[in-house]
């Protein structure tokens, strides 16, 4: 998800894990996974500063997993400067 200063999305784009091909069930404690996506920015994007955070959540039931240590559950990857 991309967050502006307010702490509000105003990008976002959910898929699972590795496209689904290695579900979270099958993951070891401590296993690093990677993956990339790409997260499209909408034209209409004001110039400024965004911070880029990722989550997982249960597909069923939309509850986000836990992450211990990060009470809203999600990691903040980078900050990002959007230029017009």
């Amino acid at each position: 998800h991309l967050r502006n200063a307010q702490g509000e999305t105003v990008a976002q784009k959910d898929q699972p894990p590795l496209s689904g091909t290695y579900p979270t069930s099958l993951w070891d404690p401590g296993e690093i996974i990677a993956d990339e996506l790409s997260l499209p920015i909408p034209d209409t994007l004001p110039s400024g500063s965004y911070t880029l955070v990722i989550g997982l959540y249960e597909l069923s039931s939309g509850q986000r997993l836990a992450i211990p240590d990060h009470p809203d559950n999600s990691i903040t990857l980078t900050e990002l400067k959007v230029t017009r």
